[in-house]
């Protein structure tokens, strides 16, 4: 499930990313980081076990946050883009962690 939610944050981080204006970015980036929260708490649950997937999921929230407090579109775009570059980071930690 870490995997599966990182996946999706994945895709709306990058929704954000390629969005046409701040508010259409604002939208797929609290849905990204809602998703990424998830990931990182199946990250810790035992059948998962990930400490490293924990940390780039945690990392995803944080530079998601940044974007969203971002005051323009460009900030905006490098913070989601390191949001969804640690979603992806999730997605290759979790078969390193059993």
């Amino acid at each position: 499930m870490a995997s599966t939610y990182a996946e999706m944050a994945f895709i709306s981080f990058k929704k954000a990313y390629q969005a046409g204006s701040l508010d259409d970015a604002r939208v797929s980036l609290k849905d990204a980081v809602g998703k990424a929260k998830e990931a990182s708490a199946y990250s810790l649950i035992p059948d998962c076990n990930c400490a490293n997937a924990k940390n780039y999921s945690l990392n995803a929230v944080t530079f998601g946050n940044k974007a969203l407090k971002a005051a323009d579109f460009e900030s905006l775009k490098k913070w989601a883009k390191k949001a969804m570059d640690m979603s992806l980071d999730v997605m290759t930690a979790i078969p390193n962690c059993k």
